[in-house]
């Protein structure tokens, strides 16, 4: 049978061929035949010759698919329906037991699927999911791979709709944004999870903390790997002899003790070092952190100043326990982030020249001296203590403080006022200590019988209050006080007026008046 090819009409729409199969074909308004069809083959040589098939049955099913508006059908085709030239030859075909049916129905034909010929870009960075579109040369059809990274490593899927690939990047890109971890593990991920479980059991911890340790680590470090941080602290903890706060002050304590340092810097040094070895005392050296010292001040109730002195004296233990690789040499010390407490600026305690009067003169002969060396030379309290007579000469008119003696360790020449003169001279002696023991408690009783309240560090301060009203050189005066104009300005200056200050110069023993 020879069949012609007819243009459908474009209301039609794409029409799908029908469904051929083996055995009897049965539509819903008629049959094509009431004997099993059989296969064929195209034969160029002669006309189509179909076993069992009614010519007119064919006529009338290609007259129903070019009137019908919708036809079912397994494959689209184009806007004709292929009626025309065809030949086949009959072969010997046996019937199946039970004759197959074949429905045709009518429903809506799919629309044409897009192409896509860039590569589309779903999501970004580390959801990021990429669409390339592939095209064989030894082959016609394209193909749409979809890629993206999952635990480090590049997954692809391929597919032939461009619409599937597309809904499958979103679902990927959706996922991977929540943080979902695949569903799916083959043979080769099973083994490398047990592997890294047997590793993390050597060290009697799970797989789960392992990772967390890990990741933590990782977290600390920007641009240097975990192993070779691991290897330098090694490498640096290896060469550091572990000790305990506690130890490491008792050690430094007793080094300064026996350096020869004045029994009162001792005492101050002492009573720090206690505050801290009551919070660090079990604590390793190595191990004290900023944070650590910082939670400490924040505890410690004291004034500014107080906590600045303890501040100083753990800056010197750390320093110490550095130099005696006590600590890592190669780390910054943790008091190094510790920012300096205010202090609220303090007016400077000083004498009147009427207070001075009547306290020199209600001292016995054993505190006169210090009096007089304290408050018309500007000594220290520490640097008297430890005065000899050799050491005043009243030739030259000069106060020798020699270095063991003084706080810096510095030598100064102190001039002798001639106040001073006359209130030391009659106390002179070849050698011998200058002021007596427990000053502490006969300077109050002193100032008690002269009817006066006691200031400590007044002497001092009324000294360089007063002299550098009369001199007017801050740089002269702080030579002779042992210390810099700064400190004299901000410690101890008060300001006076020139003839308060010539008075203070003037007080002289009642005999001598």
């Amino acid at each position: 049978m020879e069949i012609e090819t007819r243009e459908a009409p474009k209301s039609y729409g794409r029409i799908a061929g029908a469904l051929l199969s083996r055995g009897n074909v049965r539509t819903k308004n008629c049959c094509l035949a009431e004997k099993p069809l059989v296969p064929f083959r195209p034969d160029p040589a002669g006309p189509a010759r179909l076993a069992g098939v009614n010519p007119g049955a064919i006529s009338s099913v290609v007259e129903r698919l070019l009137h019908t508006q919708e036809v079912a059908g397994s494959n689209p085709v184009s806007r004709t329906i292929l009626n025309g030239s065809a030949h086949a030859t009959c072969v010997d075909f046996e019937p199946p037991a039970q004759p197959i049916s074949c429905k045709i129905s009518c429903k809506k034909l799919t629309r044409r699927q897009t192409c896509m010929k860039r590569t589309v870009l779903v999501g970004s960075g580390d959801a990021e999911v990429r669409i390339y579109p592939l095209r064989r040369t030894t082959c016609r059809y394209r193909s749409y791979q979809v890629a993206w990274y999952e635990l480090g490593q590049r997954q692809t899927k391929t597919f032939a709709d461009p619409e599937n690939a597309r809904l499958f990047a979103q679902q990927r890109h959706v996922a991977l944004a929540n943080g979902s971890k695949p569903t799916d593990a083959g043979l080769r991920d099973i083994e490398i999870l047990r592997d890294a479980e047997t590793i993390a059991g050597k060290f009697n911890v799970s797989l789960a903390t392992a990772i967390r340790e890990w990741a933590d680590a990782r977290a600390l470090l920007s641009h240097v790997g975990l192993f070779e941080a691991v290897k330098g602290y090694a490498a640096s903890i290896a060469t550091v002899e572990q000790i305990t706060i506690a130890e490491a002050a008792d050690r430094c304590l007793a080094e300064k003790r026996d350096a020869g340092l004045s029994k009162r810097y001792i005492g101050i040094l002492r009573s720090n070092f206690e505050a801290i070895k009551r919070t660090f005392g079990r604590s390793l050296l190595s191990e004290i952190k900023t944070a650590d010292i910082q939670n400490f001040f924040v505890r410690y109730q004291a004034a500014p100043r107080s906590k600045n002195n303890v501040l100083e004296s753990f800056s010197m233990l750390m320093l110490w326990g550095k130099k005696r690789r006590h600590y890592p040499h190669d780390r910054p010390l943790p008091v190094e982030g510790i920012t300096r407490f205010v202090q609220a600026p303090l007016v400077p305690e000083i004498f009147t020249v009427d207070e001075m009067r009547k306290l020199i003169r209600a001292a016995g002969r054993d505190v006169t001296p210090y009096l007089a060396i304290a408050a018309f030379a500007g000594l220290r309290r520490a640097e008297i203590e430890r005065l000899d007579w050799s050491a005043v000469d009243f030739k030259s008119g000069l106060i020798l403080v020699s270095g063991h003696i003084a706080k810096t360790r510095q030598r100064r020449l102190v001039p002798m006022c001639p106040n001073l003169r006359e209130w030391l001279q009659p106390f002179a002696s070849p050698q011998g200590p200058v002021a007596p023991r427990n000053l502490q408690v006969r300077l109050p009783k002193c100032a008690a019988r002269a009817g006066i309240e006691w200031k400590p560090n007044a002497l001092r301060h009324s000294y360089a209050s007063y002299r550098l009203a009369i001199v007017q050189d801050a740089a002269k005066v702080s030579l002779e006080m042992g210390n810099s104009p700064q400190m004299l300005f901000q410690h101890y200056r008060e300001l006076v007026m020139p003839d308060a200050a010539t008075a203070w110069f003037r007080i002289v023993p009642e005999r001598a008046a």
